[in-house]
C-alpha cells in the first residue's frame, strides 16, 4: 500500500484490495486468513478518517444477490462460519444470537463495492459519504464481528 495521506483515497485503495481479496484465489490457509483479518483491522481504522461529505444523488450500482451469494459460498474456505454472539439491549435483557462470519465477511464485500464502484467513475463525495454511512449503520458492525471472530481464530490456530 503506498503512504497516501488523502483519507479518501487511502480508504478507497483498501477497499480495492479487500475485493480482490474476497473474490480471489485461495494460496495458503493461514496467509490467506492473516491477509483478510488485516485488512478488515485497516479499513476499520480508515473508516475513522473518512471526512464528512454529503452524497450529490449519483447512481449506485448494488451487487445483486447472485454476485453476493457467490461471494459469500466463496468464504467456505474460512474454516469458522457461524459463533455465537450477545445481542446488545441496554434497555431488556440479553439475547444470544448466532452471527455467521462468511455472512460478515460477503456483507462488507458488498458494502465496500458500491462506493468503490461510485470512487471508480470519480464520484468521490458520494464513495466516501456511502463507506461512511455503511461504516455507522451496517458493514462496520459486521467487519468488528469478524475482526472479533478472526482474532480467537488466530490465537486457537496460532497463524
Amino acid at each position: 500500500m503506498s503512504s497516501n495521506a488523502d483519507p479518501v483515497a487511502r480508504f478507497a485503495e483498501l477497499a480495492e484490495q479487500y475485493l480482490a481479496w474476497a473474490e480471489g484465489p485461495r494460496i495458503e490457509l493461514a496467509a490467506d486468513l492473516q491477509r483478510g483479518y488485516a485488512l478488515l483491522l485497516d479499513l476499520l481504522r480508515a473508516a475513522i478518517d473518512l471526512p464528512h461529505r454529503d452524497t450529490t444523488g449519483a447512481e449506485e450500482t448494488r451487487p445483486t444477490h447472485e454476485e453476493w451469494k457467490a461471494v459469500f459460498k466463496g468464504f467456505a474456505w474460512v474454516p469458522v462460519q457461524f459463533y455465537w454472539e450477545a445481542e446488545l439491549d441496554v434497555h431488556g435483557p440479553q439475547e444470544t444470537l448466532v452471527g455467521d462470519l462468511h455472512d460478515d465477511l460477503a456483507d462488507v464485500w458488498r458494502d465496500l463495492m458500491v462506493g468503490v464502484g461510485l470512487h471508480r467513475s470519480g464520484h468521490v463525495d458520494d464513495a466516501c459519504w456511502h463507506w461512511q454511512f455503511g461504516f455507522n449503520y451496517h458493514w462496520g458492525e459486521h467487519a468488528a464481528n469478524a475482526v472479533r471472530v478472526m482474532t480467537k481464530m488466530e490465537w486457537h490456530r496460532g497463524w
